[in-house]
């Protein structure tokens, strides 16, 4: 029974196709292709066969049904997963196809509909000139922005928000913000979206930007608060984040410690770069300030913003809550032979990892004779883990390397001073101070002859520097890069990475490959030779 209802369908569809379409009579092929519509997803195999004279009934102008003609085609193409001619006709077949419809075979022209208008807009976003740009047909821009307004509607503001950002869609951004509740909900995703997924600089600030506008009409509380100061400080915008401290600092006591908080979340997670140009703003403020207690405070926020209050504390809570067993690198010195220096410089740096910032150097203090009889660089070794136990000490450090620092200037231990320099750079590691920078690099000019040193106050520059893109500290660091020693090279150029931070200078970019794949290739012929 099932056999013979086949075959009579197969023979009504061959039927329909070998009269209805070719009749003259355009009643009749009408006729034929609202009867193919009814039955297209289950017989398309055999109306695949009459494809062209559907496509020509479309192409067709005076064809009064050019649309459901456009439509069977596009379902036609669609089941031979040509999808691109499948998209193409349905777009051609206007109201025909309804994007409301529950189908596979909607779902899936929309999700290709969805892809290509992406493509096309991130390309025209990132093309240099108008004429690399490619046309958006409007038919397709109707569907997708019928899909906005329909996930909207549906309460799906998340996921339209998701393709709004891959389509660069700021306008859709603000309204599935702004319509029904959870805002805030709402603009925590954006802008942890913003941070983390968006790679593009450009179309990244016009979100933050948005988002600075949505929060400054809304009436801001605390959270609020915190929101803007993060979107402030992605737009690298020192001069909104000044003034938004300064009005929180003069508007009581809850907003004041907001303030302070936002202080030092800044120090916290931001590099010296955004820090400095804070602290700038905040000065010629308080220069322009005339009620001393506001002076004040202002002068508050730039100690806790160029974090002299946190290495403070953070030193007298680790120095009091350390709680290291120095009998492990008691242990661990006596247990390895003195001749075998590398055992030794792990030995100290096991010290040092397990005292970083504590100022616990007692140690290396009890154990003067052992640590002296090592040489050359585990010497260099020995004296720059003073750095990492004295992290953050800034106001002991030239104290405590001063002897070292001597005994480079004496030229009696190279090895020694350089780790010295090193040790002072760990010491003021992404802090940047003037007076320190000013000292290395005189001492640079004065005794950057010797490769050591030159190694100790290279790696020092970088950390001092570090996320500065100081222009001048680059040009100097790039010459000892280029110069004819591996050692200085070295160093020079893990210390450009580390001034250049986060800058996506392409120079600097240019100049690292360059300089690693001739290391590389002099290591290699070195080994082959």
């Amino acid at each position: 029974t099932t056999e013979i209802y086949t075959r009579s369908i197969v023979g009504s569809v061959r039927c329909v196709q070998e009269t209805g379409l070719k009749e003259k009579d355009v009643r009749f092929k009408v006729h034929a292709l609202q009867k193919l519509q009814l039955i297209i997803d289950e017989h398309w195999s055999e109306i695949a066969d009459s494809l062209n004279e559907i496509e020509s009934l479309y192409d067709n102008i005076s064809f009064p049904e050019r649309e459901l003609a456009a439509l069977i085609a596009s379902k036609v193409y669609y089941h031979l997963e040509e999808y691109d001619d499948a998209l193409r006709l349905a777009l051609e077949s206007g109201p025909k196809f309804d994007i409301e419809e529950k189908s596979a075979y909607v779902e899936k022209l929309i999700s290709k509909c969805i892809d290509e208008y992406i493509q096309k807009r991130v390309h025209n976003a990132e093309a240099r000139t108008e004429e690399d740009k490619l046309l958006i047909d409007p038919k397709l821009e109707s569907v997708v922005d019928h899909m906005f307004l329909r996930c909207l509607k549906d309460g799906e503001c998340k996921q339209a928000i998701g393709i709004a950002i891959e389509a660069r869609r700021t306008d859709i951004i603000q309204k599935a913000i702004e319509m029904g509740e959870n805002s805030e909900e709402k603009l925590k995703y954006v802008y942890d979206i913003a941070e983390k997924k968006i790679s593009n600089k450009g179309f990244r600030s016009e979100v933050l930007k948005l988002l600075v506008s949505l929060l400054k009409e809304k009436s801001l509380n605390p959270e609020h608060y915190f929101e803007l100061s993060k979107c402030y400080i992605s737009l690298n915008d020192s001069a909104e984040i000044a003034n938004l401290l300064i009005k929180l600092m003069l508007e009581g006591k809850e907003n004041r410690e907001i303030a302070l908080q936002i202080a030092f979340d800044i120090f916290d997670s931001e590099n010296q770069q955004i820090t400095e140009k804070v602290c700038s703003e905040l000065t010629i403020k308080r220069l322009a300030e005339t009620d001393e207690g506001n002076k004040e405070m202002i002068f508050k926020l730039i100690d806790i913003i160029l974090g002299k209050v946190t290495y403070e504390i953070y030193r007298e809570f680790l120095s009091k809550n350390n709680k290291t067993d120095s009998q492990i690198a008691t242990e661990i010195k006596e247990t390895i032979p003195q001749t075998v220096s590398v055992l030794q410089e792990a030995c100290v740096w096991s010290n040092a990892l397990m005292n970083a910032c504590t100022t616990d150097d007692s140690f290396l203090k009890k154990n003067l004779e052992w640590v002296a009889k090592s040489s050359n660089w585990a010497k260099f070794s020995c004296t720059s883990t003073l750095g990492m136990i004295h992290k953050g000490n800034k106001a002991q450090a030239m104290t405590i390397l001063q002897p070292y620092l001597r005994e480079a200037h004496a030229s009696s231990s190279p090895y020694s001073g350089g780790g010295a320099f090193f040790a002072l750079g760990l010491i003021h590691a992404n802090q940047y101070n003037p007076e320190v920078m000013n000292n290395l690099i005189q001492n640079m000019n004065a005794l950057g002859q010797n490769d050591v040193i030159c190694h100790g106050i290279s790696l020092a520059y970088g950390l001092v520097g570090m996320a500065k893109a100081d222009e001048g500290i680059y040009g100097e660091l790039k010459n000892i890069m280029l110069g004819d020693s591996a050692v200085r090279g070295e160093a020079a150029a893990l210390s450009i990475g580390l001034l250049m931070l986060g800058s996506g200078n392409e120079e600097a970019i240019r100049e690292l490959l360059n300089y690693a794949h001739v290391l590389c290739v002099d290591t290699c012929l070195l080994y082959t030779s």
